[in-house]
């Protein structure tokens, strides 16, 4: 979630070992450059335009932290105590 809306690093996630690619990681490595380079909105992805592309970025955007947030709140009440 968080690496679709540049939040989050995937490389850096990648080489922390807590996201894994497993296949032909070439195509995965290209097609995540490429998005990064032309730092593509969820409407473009869904060749959205104007006002419907502004609402689908608002939207999906907006779940994307809802999401984070409540996983966030899940991970630390998981957390085991020090």
């Amino acid at each position: 979630m968080s690496v679709l809306d540049g939040t989050l690093d995937g490389d850096a996630l990648f080489f922390s070992r807590i996201i894994s690619i497993s296949g032909r990681t070439e195509a995965v490595l290209a097609l995540r450059n490429t998005i990064e380079d032309a730092e593509l909105r969820p409407a473009d992805l869904l060749g959205l335009r104007g006002a419907l592309a502004r609402l689908a970025d608002t939207g999906i955007l907006g779940a994307l932290s809802v999401m984070r947030q409540m996983a966030d709140r899940n991970s630390r009440r998981k957390a085991p105590e020090a």
